[in-house]
């Protein structure tokens, strides 16, 4: 009945499966729209602490991306449908024996994104500029190996804690 539609009119209109879906669509084309990147906002608002998404039966969640704060900030910024698809593209599909396939993110543990998190500090974010266009960049080579921040491994975690309690 009612929780069906809820769920359904979810789905359809707010979801980041519906992203996803439309990310792996090969003919999307640059068109300089950005009603995707406004409906993501929207999706965001559904989470944050006002918990807007209750109609829904969805419930709010912690973190700052879903602060009103944040986005506000997030409401003045703006990506093309083509650039902010292709992104979502990039973060959900990887290849494997010529087959693409979805990153499955819900069956990653702890120690798996930890290594994502490791490589990632391998590389330093830098924003460019030119003719009015912002460019984001991650260069290779950050201040991890000089400031000692490395992933430590689960084993070990569970080690010095079982060790210290």
């Amino acid at each position: 009945g009612e929780d069906a539609e809820k769920v359904r009119i979810y789905r359809e209109y707010y979801s980041i499966e519906r992203l996803r879906a439309l990310a792996e669509r090969p003919s999307y084309r640059r068109e300089g729209f950005q009603d995707i990147w406004q409906g993501l906002i929207v999706t965001f608002a559904l989470f944050n602490e006002n918990w807007r998404g209750e109609v829904l039966g969805l419930s709010p969640l912690n973190g700052d991306l879903f602060w009103e704060k944040t986005l506000k900030l997030l409401e003045s910024c703006a990506i093309d449908n083509h650039d902010l698809l292709m992104s979502i593209r990039e973060l959900s599909l990887y290849e494997n024996k010529g087959q693409l396939r979805r990153v499955n993110y819900g069956a990653l543990d702890v120690e798996e994104l930890g290594s994502v998190y490791e490589s990632l500090l391998d590389f330093t974010p830098q924003f460019r500029q030119q003719q009015g266009v912002y460019e984001f960049l991650l260069v290779i080579g950050s201040d991890r190996k000089t400031t000692g921040s490395y992933h430590t491994p689960l084993e070990l975690v569970d080690q010095l804690i079982t060790s210290a309690l």
